[in-house]
């Protein structure tokens, strides 16, 4: 997997992408879409929940996630990771308890 300059995420058919999410001084309260195009082979309990799939070989696959807080104040967050094979990039990201709340995220996988 590699991260595009546009956010996109360069994948590989039959790649095994895995999605983590940690909450932290925050109930857990993420809500993941179905994925577009695939299913999830595997998904675990919650904090961190951990969601995986193969990429199949279509053109886009897309998920979102929506991160609703409880408490909404600082210092919530929710913590993301995204990995595919060892020798690509590891996406990381923290999510904060900004208005509008819930937040929302869109995460679109294209192969190469």
């Amino acid at each position: 997997m590699r991260i595009k300059p546009n956010g996109d995420f360069l994948v590989r058919a039959g790649e095994i992408i895995a999605v983590t999410v940690l909450a932290s001084d925050t109930v857990y309260l993420a809500a993941f879409s179905h994925l577009s195009v695939a299913n999830w082979i595997m998904v675990s309990p919650p904090n961190p929940e951990v969601r995986k799939f193969s990429m199949p070989a279509v053109a886009i696959n897309s998920f979102d996630v929506a991160f609703a807080f409880q408490p909404a104040a600082d210092p919530a967050k929710y913590h993301v990771t995204i990995v595919g094979d060892p020798a690509g990039d590891t996406y990381e990201e923290d999510i904060p308890p900004d208005p509008p709340l819930p937040t929302g995220r869109d995460y679109r996988f294209v192969t190469n």
